[in-house]
C-alpha cells in the first residue's frame, strides 16, 4: 500500500479546498456581504490549508494513532469496500463503529473518502468543518455586536488554542458540533423553523449525547422568552420539536448500541461511572480537587482568551454541566489542550461572550473599539499560546522515512498487527488490529470495568489470529503490549525479522530468510537514561557525556548501583558495552555483577562479575562486553548489581550493538 508523499498531500489539500468552495450553498451562505465573503472566506481558507498541512505533516511524521485517525480510516474505508462502518480496533464493542457512538453524520463523508481513500483526506476535511463554524459564530455576533467585533470573535474562534489542540489530534466526529450547533441557535434565534429542523437533525447526528446538549440551550431560550407571552407562544413549536426529536434520538441511539454491542459491553455508558456515585454526592465533589491546577488552567485558556466576557452572561450557565461532569470524571484529555473533547464546550463559551460583550458595551458604549483592540490582541496571543503548548512535530527523518519504506513492503490484502501510531497508516483493511494501549481504568477513582474487557480482548485477539505481518515501532509500544505479543503470539506462531530501520521492526509469518531492509540497532545510555538507585551523578571532563554515575564508599554494599532502561530490542544477536572506572582499590575483590535482564528483572539473559584485577589501573577507563541474543523482540534491562563499597567505581556510558538480525 502506497502512501502518499507530503507534497502530495498538500496537493490533495488544495483539490479538496478547490472542489469544496466550489458548492453552491457555501456560494450562497457567503453571499451575506461582500465583507464576509471575502473576509470569512479567506480566514476559511488559509486555516484550511494551514491546518490541514500541519495536521497531514503530525501523521506522516508517525504522531497520528489507531484512536482515533486509525478507526475512522479503517471505518471510511471498510464502508467504501462493502461492510458498513466496520473496524477492528475495539472487538469488546462491537465490529460497527455505530455501536460506540451513533454517529450518522459521518455518513455525508463517505462520497468524499471514495474519491480520496487516505487518511489525509479525513485531516484535511476535519480542519474544514471546524473552520466553517466561523460562519454561524460571524452571523450571530454581527446581530448583536456588529460586524467589526464579529469578524474579531471570528478570528478568537480560529486562534482558540482548544480549538487548534484539537483539529490536530487525528480525526473526530466532534468536530461536527460547534458548526451544527451554532447554526442550530442561530435558525432558532431567526425563527426559521424549516431550517432549524434541519440543522437540529444534523446536530443529533452528530453524537447520542447531543440531545444533551440540544434540550437545555431550547429550555434556555424559552426561559429567556418567558415574560412575552407572544414570543413564548412562537417558541412553543421550537420546544416541542427539540423535546421530542432528542428523546426520539435517545431512544434510537439506544436501541442501535443494544443491536450492535457485544454482551459484555451493552450496558457501558460514559455516565455509568457518575451515576454509580449519584448516591455519594459529597464524593463526587471531592473529585473537583483531582488534577485541580490543570483543571484551572484548562479554565483560563477557555476564558481568557475572551476577556472573561462569557462570565457576564447568564448563557455561561450551559457550560456549567458539562464542565462539572468532565471535572468529576476525572480523565485528564477532557480537561487538557490538545483533545476533541474541547469541541464540546467552545461553542457555548462563545455564544456567551457575545451576550457578555453586549451586556458590558450597554454600560459603557464608548469601549467598544478598545473592547476590539484588546481581544484582536488576545486572539494573536492565543496563537502564540496554542502552538507552544501543542505537541511540536519532532521530525525524524530517519525514522519517518524507514517507516514508510518499511509499511511499502505490506501487501494490500495482507493481515497485520501494529503498533499504535503505525495503525493509521496500515488501516486500509479489514484485517489490521491494534492490542489496547492501556490496562488502567480510563476515569480514575471510577470502577468501570473496561480495564478488564480490554485484558480479555487483548488475548483473544493473540489467539485467534495469525496476521500474516506484525508491524511494531519499538519506541511507542508499552512493555505490557510487548510481553503479550511475543508470549502469546510470536512464541506459538513462527515469525521472522522481514525489515528492520530506525526502531521499526516488520515481522513475517513463516519467514526465515535475510531481512529485505535491515539497520542495526545502535544505542547508548548514560547519566540521563538510566535509573540511578544508589550513587550520586558527577561531573567528568574524561567521560563521554560530560557527567557519570559514581557509587563511593559512601554508599551502601552489596546494593543496586544502576538500572534501565527497559529498552525494547528486535530479534538477533547483541553485544553490549560497558565503560567504567574503578578507584580507591587496595585489594583484589569483586567490584560489581553486570547483568543484562528482561521482563523487568525476571529473565536473566547475561552476567559476569569484575573484580579488580578486570581493570586495567586504578583511574583508567575500560570497556567491557557482554552478549546476548533473543528471537523474540523483548524489553531488556542493562544492570549494575551487588557493588562493593570498598571502592569507587564510574560508570560513563552502556552501548548496546545489533550484530546479527537471526540468533546463532
Amino acid at each position: 500500500m502506497k502512501t502518499p508523499k507530503p507534497a502530495v498531500y498538500a496537493q490533495v489539500c488544495l483539490v479538496l479546498l478547490r472542489r469544496v468552495f466550489r458548492v453552491q450553498v457555501i456560494k450562497t451562505l457567503f453571499a451575506k456581504g461582500q465583507v464576509l465573503r471575502n473576509r470569512l472566506a479567506l480566514m476559511i481558507f488559509f486555516y484550511t490549508v494551514v491546518m490541514s498541512v500541519v495536521a497531514i505533516l503530525r501523521h506522516h511524521s508517525l504522531f497520528s494513532h489507531a484512536w482515533d485517525l486509525g478507526i475512522f480510516n479503517q471505518v471510511f474505508w471498510s464502508t467504501v469496500h462493502g461492510r458498513f462502518f466496520y473496524y477492528t480496533v475495539e472487538p469488546w464493542f462491537g465490529q460497527c463503529f455505530f455501536a460506540v457512538h451513533f454517529s450518522p453524520i459521518l455518513i455525508f463523508i463517505v462520497p468524499i473518502y471514495a474519491i480520496w481513500p487516505y487518511p489525509e483526506t479525513l485531516l484535511a476535511l476535519q480542519s474544514f468543518i471546524i473552520a466553517l463554524g466561523v460562519v454561524p459564530l460571524y452571523l450571530l455576533a454581527k446581530d448583536k455586536l456588529g460586524e467589526r467585533l464579529a469578524f474579531i470573535l471570528s478570528l478568537s474562534y480560529l486562534t482558540n488554542p482548544l480549538i487548534l489542540g484539537a483539529n490536530l489530534f487525528d480525526f473526530h466526529f466532534e468536530a461536527f458540533m460547534p458548526i451544527t450547533l451554532l447554526v442550530t441557535v442561530y435558525f432558532l434565534r431567526k425563527r426559521n423553523l424549516k431550517f432549524y429542523s434541519l440543522s437540529l437533525l444534523l446536530s443529533l447526528m452528530v453524537h447520542e449525547y447531543m440531545a444533551f446538549l440540544m434540550v437545555p440551550i431550547i429550555l434556555f431560550e424559552t426561559i429567556m422568552e418567558i415574560k412575552a407571552k407572544e414570543k413564548l407562544r412562537k417558541i412553543a413549536p421550537y420546544v416541542i420539536l427539540t423535546v421530542s426529536s432528542s428523546i426520539l434520538w435517545l431512544f434510537l441511539a439506544s436501541t442501535v448500541h443494544s443491536y450492535l454491542r457485544q454482551p459484555e459491553t451493552q450496558s457501558m455508558t460514559v455516565l455509568a461511572p457518575l451515576l454509580e456515585d449519584v448516591s455519594r454526592p459529597l464524593q463526587l465533589f471531592n473529585y473537583l480537587g483531582y488534577n485541580a491546577l490543570l483543571k484551572l488552567l484548562y479554565l483560563t485558556l477557555l476564558l481568557a482568551p475572551l476577556l472573561f466576557t462569557p462570565l457576564f452572561s447568564p448563557y455561561i450557565s450551559l457550560s456549567v454541566p458539562w464542565l462539572l461532569f468532565i471535572f468529576m470524571l476525572n480523565y485528564s484529555p477532557y480537561y487538557e489542550i490538545g483533545y476533541q473533547y474541547s469541541l464540546v464546550i467552545v461553542p457555548f463559551v462563545y455564544l456567551s461572550s457575545i451576550e457578555g460583550i453586549k451586556r458590558l458595551l450597554r454600560l459603557k458604549p464608548s469601549r467598544i473599539h478598545v473592547f476590539s483592540r484588546m481581544l484582536l490582541f488576545l486572539a494573536l496571543a492565543s496563537l502564540v499560546i496554542g502552538v507552544a503548548r501543542i505537541q511540536p512535530i519532532v521530525l525524524n527523518t530517519e525514522k519517518t522515512n524507514a517507516a514508510h519504506e518499511i509499511m511499502l513492503l505490506i501487501p494490500e490484502n495482507a493481515s497485520v498487527l501494529a503498533t499504535n501510531n503505525l495503525f493509521p497508516h496500515i488501516s486500509n483493511r479489514f484485517n489490521a488490529w491494534i492490542l489496547p494501549t492501556s490496562y488502567d481504568e480510563p476515569y480514575p477513582m471510577h470502577n468501570t470495568g473496561i480495564s478488564n474487557v480490554w485484558k480479555e480482548y487483548a488475548l483473544i485477539i493473540l489467539s485467534e489470529n495469525d496476521p500474516d505481518f506484525v508491524l511494531l515501532d519499538l519506541r511507542n509500544e508499552n512493555a505490557q503490549n510487548m510481553k503479550l505479543i511475543a508470549s502469546e503470539l510470536l512464541a506459538r506462531s513462527s515469525y521472522g525479522t522481514y525489515a528492520y530501520a530506525e526502531d521499526i521492526l516488520l515481522l513475517r509469518r513463516d519467514y526465515r530468510n535475510e531481512p529485505l531492509i535491515f539497520v542495526p540497532l545502535k544505542s547508548s545510555f548514560n547519566y540521563e537514561t538510566l535509573a540511578l538507585y544508589d550513587g550520586s551523578i558527577i561531573a567528568e571532563t574524561a567521560s563521554k557525556n560530560g557527567k557519570v554515575l559514581v557509587h563511593t564508599t559512601e554508599n551502601l554494599s552489596n546494593v543496586t548501583f544502576w538500572g534501565g532502561p527497559d529498552y525494547a530490542v528486535p530479534p538477533g544477536r547483541y553485544e553490549v558495552i560497558f565503560r567504567l572506572r574503578l578507584t580507591g582499590a587496595s585489594q583484589d575483590v569483586s567490584v560489581v555483577t553486570l547483568a543484562i535482564t528482561a521482563d523487568r528483572g525476571a529473565t536473566l539473559l547475561n552476567s559476569t562479575v569484575l573484580d579488580v584485577g578486570d581493570f586495567e589501573g586504578s583511574g583508567t577507563w575500560g570497556e567491557f562486553t557482554l552478549s546476548f541474543q533473543t528471537e523474540l523482540p523483548l524489553s531488556v534491562e542493562f544492570k549494575g548489581v551487588q557493588v562493593n563499597n570498598a571502592v569507587n567505581l564510574y560508570l560513563d556510558y552502556i552501548r548496546v550493538v545489533q550484530l546479527d538480525p537471526r540468533i546463532s
